[in-house]
């Protein structure tokens, strides 16, 4: 309820921590709910949490929006001080043998990374805010593609899952190399140089079929 994600978000800032991912994510199975009621209930959750807490708020979005430019707008006016794109979850499925509903846990690929640096590369020239990607972050590769596109930040966990925590050591290690061998002194001085605005052929972040 939004009375709970206000609370848990004080309760948060209260203990020190420095900031706040809203993953807003249900599976709406109601038929009579719209898209509009769905978006004006997260929007106005997001609107609580930040008019309770000073610190900042990024919020999680998953890919599965009408309209995903349009609503991650109305994330940004409704207070967000960035969007991580995107989330991602477990998918059910069933047993054969069993006949039963199976519940198994798929870590993420990099082929993943696709679907948010499409959107992050669209998105980065058009909204004034901080965006992240999420899903498919597996190697310092991976983060290059995303910050190329226009992220500010990359997430990974999967890729911690498999090789433990000291993987975020190689990561990073890895791509002060690959500055070094581009002559980059920042990430600042390559973020963005990919992004839709900015590659000779724009549309081939739109295309979507052979």
């Amino acid at each position: 309820s939004q009375g709970k994600w206000v609370e848990y978000a004080k309760q948060l800032e209260n203990a020190g921590v420095d900031g706040l991912e809203l993953n807003l994510y249900s599976l709406e199975t109601d038929p009579a709910a719209s898209a509009a009621d769905i978006e004006a209930r997260n929007l106005d959750v997001i609107a609580s949490v930040k008019s309770s807490v000073a610190i900042p708020v990024a919020v999680k979005l998953s890919p599965w929006y009408t309209s995903i430019a349009n609503f991650v707008s109305k994330v940004i006016q409704a207070g967000a001080d960035g969007v991580v794109l995107f989330n991602r979850f477990y998918q059910p499925t069933i047993d054969p043998d069993t006949e039963s509903l199976a519940i198994r846990l798929a870590l993420s690929s990099p082929d993943e990374t696709r679907l948010p640096l499409r959107w992050i590369a669209i998105l980065s020239d058009r909204v004034e805010t901080d965006l992240v990607a999420s899903t498919g972050v597996h190697s310092s590769r991976d983060a290059i593609r995303q910050i190329l596109a226009g992220a500010r930040a990359t997430q990974t966990v999967s890729a911690i899952y498999r090789n433990g925590i000291e993987h975020i050591t190689t990561m990073n290690s890895a791509l002060a190399d690959w500055m070094s061998e581009k002559g980059y002194e920042s990430i600042d001085a390559f973020r963005g140089k990919l992004s839709q605005k900015n590659v000779s052929d724009p549309y081939a972040f739109e295309r979507s079929q052979y």
